[in-house]
């Protein structure tokens, strides 16, 4: 029984840490239009977000504030989710890793990982506070994009190439085209 919770346990990290990457290559591939500049000043020009949700000036100014906040609270956790992911692989590589250490640091990583989906969740929900309804479904919609994208990126879903995920028909039999 305690194998099969240290390998449910090694997975989940693993899909945290693959979760991790993905993101990361999905934020540096992102066109100029959908990138985000981390280190803009609430006085620079208004985010995409604050553009797709239609804000007016005083709603741009608390979100600004918003997301400001959200960056103070979140920043440390991904650092921390970095370092824990770094010792994880250079505990991998050695001749003889201690599985102990590494069940340990999967679990910190998983509870690093909940805490910036709590810090999220509680983020979005601030933001719904200064949007009119019809803004609030729109930021339901981008929500879910970012989640449809997170799945995407794994290869479930409806991909780039017409959702060619994992497990399903590849090459010459994909979009329609017949077996032989």
């Amino acid at each position: 029984m305690k194998t099969y919770r240290n390998l449910f346990l090694s997975t989940l990290a693993i899909l945290i840490v693959a979760v991790a990457a993905l993101t990361t290559l999905w934020l540096k591939e992102a066109p100029p239009s959908e990138k985000v500049d981390l280190n803009a000043s609430p006085s620079q020009e208004s985010s995409p977000v604050s553009q797709q949700l239609g804000f007016d000036d005083q709603q741009k100014q608390k979100f600004d504030l918003m997301v400001e906040e959200f960056r103070e609270d979140v920043t440390p956790q991904y650092l921390i989710l970095s370092n824990l992911q770094h010792s994880v692989a250079d505990e991998l590589i050695k001749q003889n890793p201690d599985t102990v250490l590494i069940g340990r640091l999967n679990d910190s990583m998983a509870s690093v990982y909940l805490q910036i989906r709590k810090l999220t969740g509680q983020h979005i929900l601030r933001v719904k506070t200064i949007c009119t309804p019809q803004q609030t479904a729109v930021l339901g919609n981008l929500y879910k994009n970012m989640i449809n994208e997170n799945n995407r990126a794994r290869g479930y879903g409806n991909g780039v190439r017409g959702g060619e995920g994992k497990g399903q028909r590849r090459h010459r039999h994909r979009n329609g085209q017949p077996w032989r």
